[in-house]
């Protein structure tokens, strides 16, 4: 489910049909990235809310969806860690985005099982 957000949120956004996913497999958990080219407006509104609350992305803000996807993202996140808060997500690195030339990364953290 948590990717599946993350990766709807990067194609329903994206300013080109290309979107981009990694997969990096760190000692304890898994770290999934995605990254879509977005408009200027998209660009403009992305740097004026992460100067503002850089945590509100995985609130329930929204442009054109209904601003579900990152909020589950964060929750279910948050529940694999023990992590209560949106800000404490972002600050220990367990979800985050920033833009990124003419694009948008996001990411999230999951813990592999056994580690």
């Amino acid at each position: 489910r948590v990717a599946y957000n993350v990766l709807n949120n990067a194609a329903r956004h994206a300013d080109s049909p290309r979107v981009a996913a990694s997969l990096v497999v760190l000692e304890s958990d898994l770290r999934v990235a995605v990254a879509n080219s977005i408009s200027q407006e998209q660009r403009d509104v992305l740097e004026e809310l992460l100067a503002r609350d850089p945590d509100a992305l995985f609130g329930s803000f929204t442009t054109s969806g209904s601003g579900y996807g990152l909020r589950i993202v964060s929750e279910l996140v948050g529940r694999a860690y023990g992590v209560e808060t949106t800000d404490a997500l972002t600050r220990g690195g367990y979800v985050g985005a920033k833009l990124v030339d003419e694009g948008f990364v996001g990411w999230f953290h999951w813990p592999l099982s056994g580690a």
